[in-house]
Parts: structure tokens; sequence; C-alpha cells
């Protein structure tokens, strides 16, 4: 964007039939809204608009029951996108985790009900609900994946 600004004050893009949505936190979005003409050649207008409206830029996702031994952030994260329990650690741990829209650096953070997790460059998951426990113990948690 050639504004000069930090990548940890910026969140996902989300792009939709009309443009798109810059997430960013509250401190830098007037700066943004007055200083940002164009990306590249294209020139560009800035709205504001509030972050309870940004949930309709979700486009609809696949629904899928997971099993977990806890609700711990990294070991959701590596059951729905395949990684071991130590790879989802480390990408907590680099910054490339958002829950709810705010990084988070703790992997051992209990997941809720309602809660968006956003992992860089794998895709986003909403957590539907708790469904009960498995033979085995395990929980069993419903979610949404979108994007890849």
């Amino acid at each position: 964007m050639g504004l000069g600004i930090r990548r940890e004050v910026l969140g996902d893009i989300l792009p939709d039939q009309e443009g798109a949505v810059l997430l960013a936190s509250t401190g830098i979005a007037p700066y943004i809204k007055e200083n940002l003409m164009s990306v590249g050649r294209q020139e560009v207008t800035v709205e504001e608009i509030a972050l309870e409206e940004i949930t309709q830029h979700l486009s609809d996702g696949q629904e899928m029951t997971i099993g977990v031994a806890s609700e711990r952030l990294d070991a959701v994260i590596s059951k729905v996108f395949s990684l071991s329990r130590q790879d989802a650690s480390k990408a907590i741990t680099s910054g490339k985790v958002q829950v709810n829209w705010r990084f988070v650096l703790k992997p051992d953070l209990s997941v809720k009900e309602g809660d968006l997790i956003s992992i860089r460059g794998f895709g986003r998951i909403r957590i539907q609900n708790q469904t009960g426990t498995s033979r085995s113990g395990r929980l069993k948690i419903r979610i949404v994946r979108y994007g890849s």
C-alpha cells in the first residue's frame, strides 16, 4: 500500500464483489482512511465499517466434526489443518494465528463456541459447538472451515 505502516497493525484482507475489507487496528484506521488513495495503479475509496458487519464477508464454509484431546488452540489447529502439534504451536508463537481478529501467541488458549480462528496461509475456521465426547474420551467439536 506504500503507507509505511507495520504489518502488525493490519489483519486479514477479505475480498468480495464490491472490493475488499481490510482489517486494521482502531488506532491506525483513520490514518489508512485518510491516506490510502490507490493500490498499485488502481484508485480506491476507503470506508470504515464496524467489526460486527464483517461476518457477512465470510463465504459459506465446509462444516465438519473433529475429535481432539482438549480445547487447546494448538490441538484444534493441528487437527483441522493436518499439522503436527509442534508445527501448530510454532505457527501460533510466530504470530500467524488470530482468534476473533486478534493475534494470539499462547498455544494453550482454550477455544470456545463462536471463536473465529484465522491462520495465515491456511484459512479460517469458526468453532460452532462441542457435541460431546467419543468412546475414547476425545472431545467432539463441530467447526466450519473457510478458505483453503
